[in-house]
């Protein structure tokens, strides 16, 4: 080869050769990349993540609204039967099936007297007059300070006072201007404040005695009888929430007897004598509140919290829970928890 050919030829020979060195480096370049993103990708990020932190809260304070559905029933006293003590004949007659009698009211006029219903838990087994004493004296009373004639609070002693009512009593009522004596003859006794009568035994015109049945009442409500569908705690106030009725209810008892409630109930049920009602709290309980997070079970079965991630643990007892929180006793709100003791402690025992 000549010298000139050499020549012409040199600038090919070091394109080739600077074209070799290029993808030399280009590829050396590559690997070294490829190596670099493979040792990056191969990193674990829990191995590269320092520790997690912990997180702490504090115990808040929430109302818990406690609630069940129970069933109910009513429950029925036996029908009372209301007898006369009076003798002669009917001369008007004030009661039909279906009327309420109250104590105070003329239920009829024998001969030329009224005869009116009286309430009490006994019957008077006597007349009264003044010098008497005793719980058939009280209910004389009471039943002279309904009708307005004693303006005093019944003592069950019959005083000048309860001469002067008995004595106008028995004027107004047709047994005589000065008549000192309340006869047994001129009332009606009712085992309760009100009667609604079912069926009526006697009639105008017709003459009766001392135990003649005059009227029978219709069955009364006696009590609902609740059903406890789960166990309902027996702690604050509790109310029952019946066809629309509310009722104060004591947790466990079974039972609401507060007459005006059971008439009340009675008269939303209509005709049915079975049903479904909502016992509830009458006021929210106050209550401490964590993330469930923070709540760890031991191997000895007791439940615990953590103030910090070094502090002792606080035992607790759960006293319910909503949607990821558990509730606990209201002495702890205020006081700090760690939120995430599983991650940020090492020992997690509660004692």
């Amino acid at each position: 080869m000549s010298g000139d050919e050499r020549g012409e030829r040199a600038p090919h020979s070091w394109r080739l050769v600077a074209r070799a060195t290029l993808v030399v480096v280009l590829i050396g370049a590559l690997a070294g990349a490829g190596v670099l993103v493979y040792i990056a990708a191969s990193r674990s990020p829990l191995e590269s993540a320092a520790a997690p932190e912990p997180l702490v809260a504090k115990v808040e304070s929430v109302e818990r609204y406690d609630e069940a559905q129970v069933g109910i029933s009513l429950t029925y006293a036996t029908p009372t039967v209301a007898t006369a003590q009076a003798t002669g004949t009917i001369t008007s007659l004030n009661v039909a099936p279906g009327s309420d009698v109250h104590a105070g009211d003329v239920i009829m006029t024998v001969d030329a007297g009224d005869v009116i219903a009286y309430a009490s838990d006994r019957p008077l087994y006597r007349d009264i007059t003044e010098g008497d004493s005793g719980d058939d004296v009280t209910a004389a009373q009471q039943l002279l300070v309904t009708l307005g004639y004693l303006d005093a609070d019944p003592d069950g002693k019959a005083g000048r006072a309860t001469r002067t009512a008995i004595i106008a009593f028995n004027a107004a009522h047709g047994y005589g201007q000065k008549n000192p004596i309340l006869s047994r003859a001129s009332l009606v006794w009712l085992d309760a404040s009100a009667s609604t009568v079912a069926t009526v035994d006697v009639s105008v015109a017709q003459e009766i005695a001392p135990g003649t049945t005059l009227w029978e009442a219709a069955d009364a409500p006696l009590s609902v009888k609740v059903a406890e569908t789960s166990v309902i705690p027996q702690d604050g106030d509790w109310e029952i929430d019946a066809y629309g009725v509310t009722a104060a209810y004591a947790a466990g008892s079974g039972t609401v007897a507060d007459p005006a409630a059971v008439a009340s109930i009675a008269a939303a049920m209509g005709a049915v004598t079975d049903g479904v009602a909502t016992v509830r709290r009458a006021e929210p309980l106050v209550v401490g509140a964590v993330p469930s997070s923070a709540v760890v079970s031991d191997d000895e079965g007791r439940t615990c919290i953590f103030p910090s991630v070094d502090g002792a643990p606080v035992v607790v007892q759960p006293t319910g829970g909503g949607l990821g929180t558990v509730q606990l006793d209201p002495s702890l709100v205020g006081q700090d928890v760690l939120v995430n003791p599983r991650e940020a402690r090492k020992d997690l025992t509660c004692g």
